[in-house]
């Protein structure tokens, strides 16, 4: 069965947010509530906007923002019914005279407020809701089979509707806001949820999400103020922060990737006056770009203890800010402490720049950083006098002095068992980050070692490092 169409000749106000899809390159299909409350559809297609048409009869009506997916050709759409409970209507191309068909009740349970769907692939749509106990629930079809099967509790304290986008094959990402007024996010890779977490920043509206490609999330929501603000993640990089990115707003927006992969993100909306408008702005993958194309970049981290801390702040704006990845980290003393845990790759929130700003704000104590290994602790073995007496060296006498006091076959056993501690770590390490090359070079002697920190550890459990300096006579074999 399908639904009557019934045309506007003018550009009719909606009474919700709306939501995008696109069926086809080039083309952006808008839904949203008509003033009699049904479903409402236009097209923008080929810069040509056409004019709203009102989906069923006037007893077919809706209490919430739609939602909607396109997967081969079909778009579906769903929204709260005027019993509260998940509704779904389908666009397919392929009936050109009659596409849309009815409504359909997809189950008799009551919802908070509006739905949204994504689809990792064709066939494959999931749809998610907030339950009337503000906990977040989830259903699925893989078509041809039409069955959406029953709700999955997937929790949260959810104080907005959902938003939800995948970048590909087995990933889903959706976001609410909770209970504090900042935003929730839980992800499913690997064939499980993995775990709600918070990120940082207030806001005042349910959020909105799309992704551009594999690795790349674009959020939106509206500050506390109404402004447009959005917050980017890029695979290898993490989540950057909040930016303000448009004027005070009357209602949350919907925002879709362009599907002619022209690097920009459309964002729809409706005005004080409820009237549908239309922006864009670029993607986060291009607003992320590449800043130096042209050869490797290495980073450098000196040692200095404590001052460590500041290289962490450096990171971040360099990360964040300046859009810049090294190729290469050059690490001394607690700068290959950072080394080390940046060289992980953000995996997750205890790996990469998260991991390492994690750690530095877990220290409460130096045994909070620093594990000394049983060899160092050891009185009887000449490596402890000699560790010492290194650093006692190194804060007393000139460079001829060191170089000579150098060259002994203690130092060489320290500089040995050291060596060896490095190599296991980073052979354990396996990085993930795209760094190519991770040296530690020496800052006290130009051609010894001069101590050992020991084992990097942290509260998560995590594969990390060992800190120990490695002279730059050596390094060239790691």
């Amino acid at each position: 069965m399908h639904a009557d169409v019934h045309f506007d000749p003018v550009d009719m106000p909606i009474t919700s947010n709306p939501c995008v899809c696109s069926i086809e390159p080039g083309r952006f299909d808008i839904l949203a509530r008509s003033p009699d409350g049904r479903l409402a559809y236009r097209r923008l297609q080929d810069a040509t906007w056409y004019r709203w048409e009102q989906l069923g009869t006037p007893q077919e009506v809706i209490s919430s923002d739609p939602c909607a997916v396109s997967s081969g050709g079909q778009m579906d759409v769903f929204a709260r019914g005027t019993d509260n409970a998940l509704h779904h209507i389908v666009y397919n191309s392929a009936v050109p005279d009659r596409p849309w068909t009815h409504w359909e009740q997809l189950e008799p349970n009551a919802i908070e407020g509006g739905p949204s769907a994504c689809s990792w692939g064709p066939g494959r749509i999931d749809v998610f809701v907030r339950g009337t106990d503000d906990k977040l629930y989830h259903k699925w079809c893989d078509q041809p089979d039409p069955d959406f099967g029953t709700y999955h509790d997937l929790g949260g304290a959810l104080t907005s509707d959902p938003a939800a986008a995948s970048w590909g094959p087995g990933r889903l990402d959706v976001f609410v806001r909770n209970i504090y007024g900042t935003t929730s996010h839980n992800y499913f890779e690997n064939g499980g949820w993995q775990g709600w977490e918070a990120l940082d920043g207030q806001i005042a509206s349910k959020p909105s999400v799309c992704s551009a490609g594999t690795g790349i999330l674009d959020l939106f929501a509206l500050a506390e103020d109404g402004g447009l603000i959005q917050k980017s993640f890029v695979l290898g990089v993490g989540w950057l922060p909040w930016v303000y990115v448009g004027a005070k707003l009357a209602r949350p927006v919907a925002c879709l990737a362009s599907a002619a992969a022209t690097g920009r993100l459309d964002l729809f909306s409706r005005n004080p006056a409820g009237h549908l408008t239309h922006s864009f702005r670029p993607t986060s993958a291009a607003t992320f770009g590449p800043t130096h194309p042209q050869g490797q970049v290495a980073i450098a981290l000196a040692g200095g203890g404590s001052k460590g801390d500041f290289e962490v702040g450096a990171l971040h704006f360099l990360y964040q800010s300046e859009k810049i990845r090294p190729d290469i980290l050059a690490t001394t003393s607690v700068g290959s402490v950072n080394g080390l845990k940046l060289a992980e790759g953000d995996g997750g929130p205890a790996q990469g720049l998260s991991g390492l700003i994690g750690l530095w704000l877990g220290i409460n104590s130096y045994r909070d950083f620093f594990v000394e290994k049983d060899w160092l602790l050891d009185a009887h073995p000449v490596v402890k006098f000699v560790r010492q007496a290194a650093l006692d060296f190194a804060s007393a006498n000139s460079p001829g002095t060191e170089d000579a006091f150098s060259d002994s076959e203690a130092l060489r056993l320290l500089r040995g068992a050291e060596l060896s501690a490095v190599a296991e770590r980073l052979d354990k390490l396996n990085p993930k980050s795209g760094v190519d090359f991770l040296v530690a070079a020496n800052c006290v002697f130009r051609e010894s070692v001069t101590g050992v920190f020991g084992i990097v550890t942290d509260d998560f459990g995590n594969v990390t490092g060992d800190s120990g300096v490695v002279t730059e006579e050596v390094s060239s074999q790691i």
